[in-house]
């Protein structure tokens, strides 16, 4: 695709792609792009990985519901791009990891573009750069062994799992779809052992366990960073990929772009992805927002995070409307209820217009702005956030806050 034409809307394998959703991988393709120039700088290796691969592959481009970039480079040189990254990212850049923000753990690292904002809604309101992301995984040896290679990415997931409750326990009661007591467990054990020794160490642990066969000569690599434990089958994981895919590298159309890919891309991509070339059904073909705030246009300086993390303050003596029947409308009125007056819920399922949920009426949007006087404050409580929002926008209504599902308040 030429450079000129990318910024048109369009739509790729029945997937309506806005000229918003290009803005946002213009940013991308920017923050790619300063990367790239640093690491041909300085002769470090990097390839596209994980969804990155696959749309280079599968679409010579970006898979058309997938929203951010991903690569993946040797151990040593991505340590090596660490060491350099203060000194060659300057604004809007920011090469982001645990070590630079102590309130933020991935595992891996993120090189930021300020010009935008992407955020997992977990991280609402930290004081840590917030823009819009390329992920950047380091590529590390994995045993052999099957029963060792289990044990290790075990272990990484036991820490990667205790690291992200002290990080994250301070913000959510639960973690997604955790038994409460299982989160609480971790949040205890981890705060234990940060306040006895430190994160750092905690953390350093963390990277033990995935830098564990790094002094090994070992047939096979992976993203062991990504933190989670595989099944006891080989098959569908980011671990179970071999050195010798890694060792040379070949060039994929990607947009505009042409982008490094591992010579070995059809083995890592069948590992991981099974029949990669098989599109997903059509009912799958959904952009990821629902983790993720991201907004192209706003720079994440700029951005109003309060509307994430203030709802009792801002809505302090308001008739509560509630936007979204769901789940998270289940738990928002089961834990705050009896604090607010919640007067009625609105939903965009037709077969909820007329009944009640715990005596709340629930009603259909169209009649939201005529409902709504001085006193009103809405709360989006559905993980279809974003796109409630741009209704209610198109509705004329604005001050709205969103609700996250786990979170204290």
């Amino acid at each position: 695709m030429e450079r000129e034409r990318f910024m048109e809307p369009e739509t790729r394998c029945g997937f309506y792609i806005s000229e918003e959703q290009k803005r946002l991988w213009s940013l991308e393709l920017e923050t790619y792009e300063k990367l790239a120039e640093v690491c041909e700088k300085h002769g470090l290796k990097f390839f596209v990985s994980c969804g990155t691969l696959l749309g280079a592959v599968r679409h010579k481009g970006f898979i058309p519901w997938d929203l951010d970039m991903d690569i993946c480079m040797p151990r040593e040189d991505y340590q090596k791009l660490v060491s350099i990254a203060a000194d060659e990212f300057q604004y809007p850049f920011e090469f982001q990891t645990t070590d630079t923000e102590k309130n933020f753990f991935v595992g891996f690292g993120k090189l930021r573009n300020s010009k935008g904002t992407m955020f997992f809604k977990g991280d609402a309101g930290k004081p840590c750069n917030l823009g819009i992301w390329v992920d950047i995984f380091p590529l590390d040896n994995v045993g052999d062994d099957e029963e060792k290679w289990l044990k290790q990415t075990e272990k990484v997931a036991h820490y990667h799992y205790l690291c992200h409750a002290w990080v994250y326990g301070k913000v959510f009661y639960r973690h997604y779809e955790d038994k409460v007591w299982k989160w609480n467990l971790a949040k205890c054990w981890a705060a234990f052992l940060c306040r006895t020794r430190s994160f750092a160490w905690l953390n350093r642990k963390f990277e033990d366990a995935v830098q564990a066969c790094n002094s090994q000569e070992t047939r096979r690599t992976g993203m062991l960073c990504l933190g989670g434990a595989p099944d006891r089958k080989y098959g569908k994981n980011y671990y179970n990929v071999y050195r010798e895919d890694y060792e040379e590298v070949v060039y994929l159309d990607f947009e505009y772009l042409k982008v490094p890919a591992p010579k070995g891309w059809h083995r890592i991509l069948e590992n991981t992805y099974g029949n990669y070339m098989e599109l997903p059904d059509i009912s799958r073909r959904k952009a990821k927002y629902l983790e993720n705030v991201i907004e192209p246009d706003i720079p994440w300086q700029e951005f109003d995070f309060s509307a994430y993390t203030d709802i009792f303050h801002a809505g302090q003596g308001k008739d509560f409307f509630l936007f979204g029947g769901g789940h998270a409308c289940d738990v928002f009125v089961e834990l705050y209820g009896k604090k607010c007056n919640i007067v009625a819920i609105y939903d965009n399922n037709k077969e909820k217009w007329g009944t009640d949920f715990k005596g709340i009426p629930i009603r259909c949007p169209d009649n939201l702005k005529e409902d709504m006087d001085d006193n009103s404050f809405i709360v989006i409580t559905s993980s279809y956030d974003r796109e409630i929002g741009r209704q209610l926008k198109e509705m004329g209504i604005t001050g709205y806050r969103h609700y996250i599902f786990g979170r204290y308040y």
